[in-house]
């Protein structure tokens, strides 16, 4: 990989920032049990997929 340091960098912030993110929608679905939870579950995986992608097109561009 070429863009690795960056990458790095960028990994330790998006997981910071995940994870403050999933404890945010673990305690808000506790409040939430049941087809709630299952929906917020959902939609977290697909906001962590589309986070990273973003991302991870974000610096090929800078690198092209």
């Amino acid at each position: 990989m070429f863009f690795k340091n960056q990458i790095q960098v960028r990994d330790i912030v998006s997981l910071l920032f995940l994870s403050i993110v999933a404890m945010a929608f673990t305690s808000f679905g506790s409040f939430h049990p049941g087809e709630m939870g299952f929906w917020f579950s959902i939609s977290f995986a697909v906001f962590t997929v589309g986070f990273i992608r973003y991302f991870l097109n974000k610096y090929q561009r800078k690198e092209k």
